[in-house]
């Protein structure tokens, strides 16, 4: 787990320093008043190394059975990613969406991503996984959002959720841009594909990828 604790100082004095590796909150305070989207690049970058943060709560749906849900899940498991993820940089100076990061790399953690330009929009194919935890988007999405096949596992309750959700980018409180994105997800209909019944199952949530790949050559 990064904790990247000197965040926390306000935003103004962020955007001053010239040794920033906190590529969203930058870029997001950037892009505050352009709907939430983010054209810069990551070819400066010296660190490379990709990572993410999520949270996700899954309940059944209205009228249906789900054997996955769950209370709150947190990449990495800190009580203070799901504050980092919804701040509002219309509310705060310091809001710092990635605070609370895994890395790939990190103990029992992995993280792989390609968020990369294709004909206007922008091809997403990102994972994140930790501690036998497992949650995978798949789509295309533009500046207004999309949607996402999201894939969620959890090897120790044998979850194993698939449905289409839906990511938006709202202002001050979103990102989307070459290697990189952040924005609420909205799963009204999961499927438990472990069940013979395949329960239905309602998740909401905020996932945070950045430093990922922004060629889609290099896989």
């Amino acid at each position: 787990m990064v904790v990247r604790g000197e965040w926390a100082v306000p935003f103004c004095v962020l955007l001053a320093c010239a040794c920033t590796d906190d590529d969203v909150a930058r870029d997001a305070g950037d892009a505050g008043n352009t709907g939430g989207t983010s054209a810069a690049s990551d070819s400066g970058d010296t660190l490379n190394v990709p990572e993410a943060a999520l949270e996700l709560s899954v309940a059944p749906r209205f009228g249906s059975h789900c054997e996955g849900a769950h209370g709150q899940l947190l990449i990495p498991q800190n009580r203070e990613v799901d504050q980092a993820l919804n701040c509002d940089f219309s509310a705060s100076t310091s809001c710092t969406p990635s605070a609370h990061v895994v890395r790939d790399g990190d103990p029992n953690a992995s993280v792989s991503c390609t968020i990369a330009l294709l004909n206007g929009s922008y091809a997403v194919s990102a994972s994140v996984a930790l501690a036998g935890d497992t949650l995978s988007l798949a789509g295309t999405v533009d500046s207004t959002g999309g949607t996402l096949v999201v894939t969620h596992r959890s090897a120790s309750t044998q979850i194993n959720l698939r449905g289409d959700c839906t990511i938006r980018f709202p202002p001050d409180r979103g990102l989307l841009g070459p290697g990189k994105l952040w924005g609420p997800l909205s799963c009204p209909a999961l499927t438990d594909t472990g069940s013979a019944a395949g329960d239905q199952c309602d998740g909401e949530g905020i996932v945070l990828f950045q430093r990922c790949t922004s060629d889609l050559t290099v896989q």
